[in-house]
């Protein structure tokens, strides 16, 4: 079973009406058992763009720190972006 939670969500828009989204979860695959293995190589926290430059921009972590960080970096990229369309 794949389980996760929001940690993070922004919603942007362009001049031109497109939506840029910047997502970060959590997620656990309970039934994943390599991650029993070898869990210093599992990723539990994922950010992503959708839409906009930065589209399918990807980046997973292990810590939930460490996914506020990235969430914030990938907000970062999407503010300069449209800074630059202005």
């Amino acid at each position: 079973m794949v389980d996760f939670q929001q940690l993070g969500r922004d919603k942007f828009k362009t001049a031109s009406g497109e939506e840029i989204l910047v997502s970060t979860i959590y997620f656990n695959l309970d039934f994943f058992l390599p991650v029993i293995a070898h869990p210093e190589r599992y990723r539990y926290y994922e950010t992503m763009v959708f839409g906009g430059k930065h589209d399918n921009f990807q980046e997973r972590h292990q810590t939930e720190t460490e996914a506020i960080e990235e969430h914030a970096h990938a907000v970062a990229l999407v503010e300069k972006e449209l800074e630059e369309k202005v």
